[in-house]
């Protein structure tokens, strides 16, 4: 019985069941292959990372008399969360798309964050297949001693989501503590100039 268990165990782990669309097919540890670092290097010396930047850093200032285009940049911000959703625009190539991506972690691991994790997961929804590809960042412990810790903007999720390998959109969030520990999280003006170099 404790044989079959394992087996269980082992076949679940390796092979989840493609028929339940909540468990991914696929999870696995994201690595740039290097050829994609060499596209990515030569995509930061173009004009389309600073076109990306500009939009998004212009539609979030507009977002503060309700005049961004939400249909392509979404303001997300509750107590204790801040960030953004972008939507893929037309005009963007999907490997530029994915540099954006790998481009805004980069610019938090500038600001002294570091990465946790970054990771993939791909779904077999009922009618697609939904790739997340996700970049996880914590402040650096050398920023937060001594007590109270300096949570910065707290912890932040970058997510990259594919439906049928093209991508939809990119979606950051800083999920931030709010108990004596930590000082209070800096808000969204700051951890966007992070991301405009403001």
């Amino acid at each position: 019985m404790k044989l079959m268990k394992f087996f269980d165990l082992i076949k679940n782990r390796f092979f989840p069941d493609p028929a339940n669309p909540a468990q991914p097919v696929i999870h696995e540890v994201l690595k740039r292959r290097q050829l994609e670092l060499q596209q990515y290097e030569e995509w930061k010396a173009g004009g389309e990372r600073a076109s990306l930047t500009e939009f998004l850093c212009t539609q979030y200032h507009r977002s503060k008399s309700e005049q961004e285009d939400q249909a392509m940049v979404r303001v997300l911000t509750t107590v204790s969360s801040k960030g953004f959703l972008l939507r893929f625009p037309a005009s963007v190539q999907a490997a530029g798309f994915q540099h954006f991506f790998d481009l805004l972690k980069d610019k938090f691991l500038e600001d002294g964050y570091r990465l946790y994790a970054s990771d993939r997961k791909i779904y077999n929804r009922k009618e697609f297949a939904e790739t997340i590809e996700r970049h996880y960042l914590k402040p650096s412990i050398e920023r937060t001693m001594p007590f109270p810790l300096d949570q910065r903007f707290g912890n932040i999720s970058v997510e990259l989501v594919k439906i049928n390998d093209r991508p939809t959109h990119i979606k950051l969030l800083c999920n931030s503590y709010s108990d004596a520990k930590y000082l209070d999280a800096q808000g969204m003006d700051e951890m966007m100039a992070v991301i405009c170099g403001e």
